[in-house]
């Protein structure tokens, strides 16, 4: 139990580290580029991606899940090589169907220009197909540094060529050959790191168990597919790949703090909240805290993009980029509840109801469906936006109330939890406004300004935290010197 417990915390170390890192390194990339291209082919590498990630979702059929969670005495040398045979089946049978369904793909999503892109970056099924097996084995042995370092390194390779082929003119291809690189050099770092040689064996019972478990992993990643990539596909087919371009822009932006750190850390809570279920109490209010927490994060960070986006876009990415304002400013609330939802799923799952965890995904799925449609014909761009707000907002009522099956915790406690994050959200916006009249009181809005609003305004946030929670500065402490 002790090593676990030590390879638990170095995995959380080398997880917030990893994405610190790459966050920092693809921020960079993205003002860069952002500068450079044109919104029309951020649009269009979105666009490519639904078709992508419609058949990504059947690359390994869950193979590589079943893999990770197979016992050492459980034939996994046999198992790993069996794994190893059907995965890059799959991968090659997928990059054929691709390749000649591509242009049928265009031609709905009203652009022929995605053929070229589609069968270009359907390389990287026959190249990632490769990598399941070796990615599975690090993720099983919780060797996260390695896996880690392997990440920085095909990031790394993604932003050096993405830019230098961006600045000699070369549009979006500088996008899809960057991103082929980055898969192709990952996945050739997880070979190095695991350590681990095919053998030719193939065990026909082993691969029925296998991917009897990974339909599993099917189903919920159909509805993890329509949550995230329908948006860009009705939007990017109804309003064409310029609108598209700032759809995606404004979302990657929105939900940086919940897709690069908050959703990070729900990786632990699942193993966590499953140790504490038969403590219905304890369990309570531990959901509490982890709740308190996530909202320290997300309050602000949401709060303080609706203000400061638009000044952001303008001197970060330029005045093309302006046109992005509005759908930020709806995301940026809807990015909220959904960090909020994040702690809600593994406390299901812990509490032994994944058929309810299924049956909330669909309903956000069923709602963003509904919404999204008219939302995009009769308010545009600015209706995708309303979609993935309402969708989010409703979802996570329902599931606070039906979470009350799992845990023991009221809804004044929960509120209760928020107030630290809320009142010192409010007095940082109140800054930001403050600073934002006298900053532009005498000219535009500059760099320096948005540094020093951030700066003064996040401080005033981190002050008022801790005077209103005397425990918040102790338990962060505890956590950072936590061996």
């Amino acid at each position: 139990m002790g090593i676990l417990k030590k390879q638990a915390f170095s995995g959380i170390k080398w997880i917030f580290a990893l994405n610190i890192a790459q966050k920092a390194v693809s921020f960079g990339t993205t003002i860069i580029l952002a500068r450079i291209l044109q919104p029309a082919d951020f649009g269009l590498f979105a666009l490519a991606f639904v078709l992508i990630d419609a058949l990504g979702l059947f690359k390994s059929l869950g193979v590589d899940y079943a893999l990770i969670r197979r016992k050492e005495d459980a034939g996994f040398d046999r198992a790993a090589n069996t794994a190893f045979i059907l995965i890059p089946i799959f991968g090659t049978f997928l990059f054929l169907i691709l390749y000649i369904i591509a242009p049928w793909g265009a031609k709905f999503l009203g652009n022929n220009s995605l053929t070229a892109v589609v069968r270009i970056l359907g390389l990287i099924f026959i190249i990632g197909c490769f990598g399941r097996v070796p990615d599975a084995i690090l993720n099983r042995n919780m060797r996260f540094r390695e896996k880690s370092i392997a990440e920085i390194i095909g990031g790394l390779t993604y932003s050096l060529c993405a830019v230098i082929l961006a600045f000699f003119g070369f549009g979006i291809w500088s996008l899809v050959v960057g991103y082929v690189l980055q898969v192709f050099i990952q996945i050739g770092s997880y070979w190095y790191f695991a350590k681990w040689r095919p053998k030719f064996e193939f065990d026909k019972k082993i691969a029925m168990e296998m991917l009897h478990y990974g339909k599993y992993i099917i189903a919920g990643s159909l509805i993890g597919f329509i949550r995230s990539n329908l948006d860009n596909l009705i939007v990017g087919k109804l309003l064409g790949v310029a609108q598209l371009g700032f759809y995606a822009m404004a979302f990657s932006l929105a939900n940086f703090s919940s897709d690069y750190l908050i959703s990070k850390f729900s990786r632990v809570l699942f193993p966590a909240f499953s140790k504490m279920q038969h403590d219905k109490e304890y369990f309570g209010e531990v959901f509490l805290r982890v709740s308190k927490y996530i909202a320290i994060i997300a309050v602000p960070f949401g709060v303080g993009l609706f203000l400061l986006g638009p000044v952001f876009l303008k001197v970060m990415y330029g005045d093309k980029w302006l046109a992005a304002i509005d759908i930020l400013k709806i995301l940026a609330i809807a990015a909220i509840f959904k960090a909020l939802n994040s702690a809600v799923g593994p406390a299901i799952l812990a509490g032994g109801k994944s058929k309810l965890d299924f049956y909330l995904n669909a309903l956000q799925a069923a709602l963003f469906l509904i919404l999204l449609i008219p939302g995009v014909r009769y308010f545009r761009i600015l209706g995708a936006g309303y979609a993935v707000m309402l969708s989010a907002i409703i979802t996570y009522i329902v599931s606070l109330w039906r979470i009350r099956r799992v845990l023991d915790y009221t809804f004044p406690k929960l509120l209760d939890s928020f107030k630290p994050a809320v009142l010192s959200a409010l007095l940082m916006s109140l800054i930001i406004i403050t600073l934002g009249a006298a900053l532009t009181h005498n000219g535009a809005f500059n760099i320096f300004s948005l540094i020093m609003t951030i700066f003064i305004s996040g401080s005033a946030y981190v002050l008022s935290l801790i005077m209103l929670d005397k425990l918040i500065l102790k338990e962060f402490k505890e956590a950072v010197l936590q061996r």
